[in-house]
């Protein structure tokens, strides 16, 4: 076979379409070209290194030098509002259509890293006990659509932290930003650990409503009675048949109007997963819209779900956790571009007509640039849904070719 019709590949093409979206939001204007094309490389290390490091992302793409993307790091920062901006513009059907903020931390475990910096014990809820890593608060905005990380805060230890802030006054930091007005939003999400009087206050300071779980022994006030009740007192106080079941959510629930000790009036919705359900099977959601249905509250309750899943994909697709980065400014270059790269993938996500995040990145990672008789096609194969893909940008003359070859 001739040379000119033996084809050429190139892996992991989909960074014509990166530059493309990182160029249009203007994000890479104040670098200069070394560090531009070390960030590009990195967001692409990304989303196809298992264990994303300057390192690793040389030693597997070879575009620029480990050290290339280590001084591109510590330059970064963690502002993402040009990103933002892209995406509203870029996907307007879908961000105009109105979301919520949500809160929640997210911990990055580094169990034998001793002598990284800002390393701390962090109370993991979700297994009962502490762990040694990084904390990061993060706000996400969301209307069920569309998942954009408005902005990310890393928690330090008093040691590390001059001055230092506590989770709580990064959320209140956050949700001041300027970011926050670039789009519409209907209420403030959170969880326990956010819900303290000083942040129901500071929503209400902002014109802002809200919705979050309170714990049990949380004080409230019945109306025309000036004792404190804990929560799950009221709640056993009712009899069984005094909870509605309500079809569009699947729970029980009892709902009311009454006092928050130290704040003012609430709407408590007691939700039980099950008639009979014990205390350990009760929550307590708590919001500032009085009117709200007791269905409406929980459903929007249960949109802090998002961010749920948006941690989940940053860690499995976007090597989140898997960083190790010594210097905070490499650290925080890290974490920016995981937010970054994400953006993107949601991005072409929602463009390509994908379903979620695993589906979309498995799309890039098989995007190919096959060279055959001079011309250059990109070819994308990937799994989606246990069906294969087949995708060719190219002249159908020699699509049989290219399917050929690259099978082989």
């Amino acid at each position: 076979m001739h040379k000119q019709n033996m084809p050429f590949f190139n892996k992991y093409t989909f960074n014509k379409e990166l530059f493309g979206f990182l160029n249009n939001s203007n994000y890479l204007s104040r670098f200069k070209e070394g560090a531009a094309l070390a960030i590009i490389t990195y967001c692409i290390g990304l989303i196809v290194v298992d264990i994303p490091n300057a390192l690793s992302v040389t030693a597997t793409l070879g575009i620029v030098s480990h050290d290339a993307i280590n001084r591109a790091l510590s330059a970064i920062g963690e502002d993402l509002t040009k990103v933002i901006m892209s995406v509203i513009q870029l996907l307007k059907p879908q961000t105009a259509i109105s979301g919520c903020l949500i809160i929640d931390g997210v911990i990055i475990r580094k169990p034998y890293g001793p002598k990284l910096p800002y390393t701390a014990k962090i109370y993991d809820h979700t297994t009962g006990s502490y762990v040694k890593g990084y904390q990061v608060v993060v706000l996400l905005w969301s209307n069920g659509l569309v998942k954009i990380p408005l902005a990310w805060r890393l928690w330090r230890p008093k040691q590390n932290a001059d001055p230092y802030q506590t989770k709580l006054q990064l959320a209140m930091d956050m949700l001041d930003s300027p970011v926050t007005r670039l789009l519409p939003v209907s209420f403030v999400n959170f969880d326990i650990w956010y819900a303290s009087v000083e942040l129901l206050k500071f929503l209400d300071a902002h014109h802002l409503y809200f919705v979050t779980m309170v714990k049990k022994n949380r004080k409230l006030k019945l109306t025309g009675s000036n004792l404190p009740i804990r929560a799950d007192e009221l709640a056993q106080s009712f009899n069984h048949d005094q909870y509605r079941y309500y079809p569009s959510v699947g729970f029980y629930i009892r709902s009311m109007v009454l006092g928050l000790t130290n704040y003012g009036t609430v709407r408590l919705s007691i939700v039980k997963n099950g008639r009979r359900a014990a205390i350990k099977d009760t929550r307590f959601i708590i919001t500032n819209m009085l009117d709200l249905t007791a269905a409406g509250t929980v459903q929007n309750h249960l949109m802090c779900w998002n961010i749920e899943v948006f941690f989940r994909d940053i860690k499995q697709h976007l090597g989140f956790e898997k960083c190790r980065m010594r210097g905070y400014m490499k650290l925080q270059g890290h974490l920016t571009l995981v937010f970054v790269s994400y953006m993107f993938i949601e991005y072409t996500r929602i463009s390509n007509g994908f379903d979620i995040i695993g589906d979309t990145v498995n799309y890039l990672k098989s995007a190919s640039e096959i060279e055959v008789r001079d011309k250059v096609f990109t070819v994308y194969t990937s799994l989606s849904k246990g069906e294969f893909i087949q995708k060719v940008i190219g002249e159908d003359s020699v699509r049989t070719i290219i399917f050929e070859n690259f099978a082989a």
